[in-house]
């Protein structure tokens, strides 16, 4: 009894080893399993496949960049004080007239201080006046007149010539140059308090309002003209070699809904070091230009070269494209050729291949059998 229990316990442990080892195995094989058998069915789930048509082009060079004003000046005040308006405010998108204050800085003290230059001046050429009727009579009414027309409330007048080497011996021992120069520096000073505009145009920043104390260098604002304006565009060594000095392009807004004809002013001889790229510089004109504005062109040639349209959301930030080939993704390097909405133009695909349109992870290197496919 006790032997046949002893058998039936062995063959039950015989059993279950057995089947222990047998699932062992089968869950052995599916680790080993290659990807496509584990992951085909999924591993593009959720993603777009598209199938790559290429089209032969004439070759055409976009560029883009923004209007700016060609005059353009950004405001800054030299002498410190409180801003105080003038009688039009200080406001972004006021226009002025050539010569009209723009803003002004509160110079009692310095208008009073050249008063008093002025006063003082007038008196020191005044006592001057006995000595040259008595020893340079042929100058003396000259000296009369200046005395005159000497004012302190305006600008000083200029001193007469003085030829004679003695007669400037004596004026300079009196130190008329030396307060003469006095004045004229105060008044040039004076002149600081006030920014009047170059040209006519419009201010289109405003940084400081009435009352504000600022002090020496102040960014106070932008001042433009808007009778022509700039725009500046990169493009490589290669394509500057179809543009030259007075060529027309047309340019357009963002939405295409208006035009714009721009010359090219100057293709500069020096690479930018940034974008490894060389600047054009077109000049722009138009009654609906503002300074900013978002501008963009085309340059057509006359070669010609194979290019694939693709979504933008295909392309990875190194300039690549996953690429499906014989069950494997790989990262297929494409350069951009124009950009149009959401879709981009670009060479290095050849007709008929099959790229992720959204790739959400990396795929590099993975084998898939469920290619799927639009």
């Amino acid at each position: 009894m006790n032997i046949k229990r002893i058998i039936v316990s062995s063959l039950i442990l015989v059993t279950v080893a057995a089947a222990v080892a047998i699932l062992g195995f089968n869950e052995s094989e599916r680790e080993n399993e290659p990807d496509e058998e584990r992951f085909g069915e999924s591993v593009l789930a959720g993603l777009d496949v598209i199938t790559v048509e290429t089209s032969t082009e004439q070759v055409r060079i976009d560029f883009n960049g923004r209007a700016r004003a060609q005059q353009r000046i950004e405001l800054f005040s030299e002498m410190p004080g409180k801003l105080i308006h003038p009688d039009r405010p200080f406001e972004a998108g006021r226009w002025f007239r050539e010569g009209e204050v723009l803003v002004r800085v509160e110079d009692t003290e310095a208008r009073l201080e050249l008063q008093s230059l002025r006063s003082g001046f007038r008196n020191l050429v005044s006592s001057l006046m006995p000595d040259l009727n008595l020893d340079y009579p042929e100058v003396a009414g000259r000296f009369e007149e200046f005395l005159a027309s000497i004012d302190p409330q305006q600008s000083i007048p200029e001193l007469p010539v003085v030829e004679d080497r003695q007669l400037y011996a004596f004026l300079s021992s009196r130190d008329l140059f030396n307060n003469y120069y006095r004045v004229r520096s105060a008044e040039n000073r004076l002149e600081k308090f006030e920014i009047k505009a170059p040209f006519d145009g419009v201010l289109i920043s405003a940084l400081a309002d009435e009352g504000y104390r600022i002090s020496p260098q102040t960014h106070l604002g932008t001042f433009i003209s808007d009778s022509g304006y700039e725009m500046v565009t990169t493009l490589s060594q290669k394509e500057t070699a179809f543009l030259s000095p007075g060529d027309k392009l047309l340019l357009r807004d963002q939405s295409n809904s208006r035009e714009w004809t721009g010359t090219v002013d100057r293709i500069n001889r020096s690479i930018d070091a940034r974008s490894q790229g060389v600047r054009v510089y077109l000049q722009v004109g138009g009654s609906d230009l503002i300074d900013g504005l978002y501008l963009e062109g085309s340059i057509h040639t006359d070669d010609t070269m194979e290019r694939a349209v693709i979504p933008r959301s295909a392309l990875l930030r190194s300039g690549h494209v996953y690429r499906i080939k014989d069950g494997i993704v790989s990262m297929e390097p494409v350069k951009v050729m124009g950009v149009k909405g959401i879709q981009i133009y670009v060479s290095g695909l050849s007709d008929g291949d099959r790229i992720i349109a959204n790739p959400d992870r990396p795929f590099a290197g993975t084998r898939v059998s469920n290619q799927g496919g639009s």
